[in-house]
């Protein structure tokens, strides 16, 4: 691939000066100043293009990531030095969740338009990675964020201190699903679901052992009342009564 292409959770000062920053290597090559790695798996930092944006404000919801980022209450350092940002992707409403607790909830009203389907924006958008960057303490909204990643096929990245990959059995859950989608050969509906669940339970009691997904997906009832596929028609068959 010639570029990463990002996807943002939580367009706040940390995410705001992660997207200026990129602006800058991209438009000053040849300056590494403040890179460890200005190389990287044979990647540069103006290889990234940021693709999609989610965030809650009133403010940031609806606007390009130009403007975005420079709405308030942000106030972070800017680059000195000449730097244009010119991503003109638009941030998304996200879900709320946890994720503008009451001390911030006075600094950041809430944008009126309904949530959009995370998951579905980021296969869309053929996002490689989704950092999450919302406030610290955002559990809920966090591993909502991870499952939309997980489900879109996309890479995670959390880059708060918020406690996640001690929740197996969200993973669980995602990639339980997954598998089953993959055994039955479609999707899963609505109705599926109390049988992913159940799976995920039983997994649990067994440590999350891989084998235990596995085989409480072959127990389910939508694995064993799979319908035969009727077999192809013989060439040269005939129709109808024989003569």
């Amino acid at each position: 691939m010639s570029r990463i292409r990002l996807a943002i959770a939580g367009v706040g000062n940390c995410a705001s000066s992660l997207i200026e920053g990129i602006a800058y290597y991209r438009q000053h090559p040849d300056d590494a100043r403040g890179l460890l790695f200005p190389l990287l798996g044979g990647y540069a930092v103006g290889d990234i293009e940021v693709v999609a944006a989610f965030d809650v404000s009133r403010e940031k919801v609806g606007r390009p990531l130009c403007e975005a980022i420079l709405q308030p209450p942000n106030n972070f350092a800017r680059i000195a030095g000449e730097v244009t940002v010119d991503n003109r992707t638009i941030v998304q409403r996200g879900p709320t969740l946890d994720g503008n607790p009451p001390h911030l909830a006075a600094l950041v009203p809430e944008s009126s338009v309904p949530a959009a389907d995370v998951a579905a924006l980021l296969r869309e958008r053929e996002c490689h990675v989704l950092v999450n960057l919302l406030p610290t303490g955002s559990l809920e909204a966090t591993g909502y964020y991870a499952n939309a990643a997980l489900e879109a096929g996309c890479a995670f990245v959390n880059c708060i201190p918020t406690i996640l990959a001690q929740r197996p059995e969200m993973f669980t859950k995602a990639f339980t699903e997954k598998l089953m989608m993959y055994a039955l050969n479609r999707e899963l509906e609505y109705f599926d679901m109390p049988q992913v669940r159940a799976v995920v339970r039983g997994a649990a009691k067994d440590n999350f052992k891989f084998s235990s997904i596995v085989l409480g997906i072959v127990n389910t009832d939508a694995f064993r009342k799979q319908g035969v596929a009727p077999a192809p028609a013989q060439a040269g068959a005939k129709s109808g009564a024989a003569n």
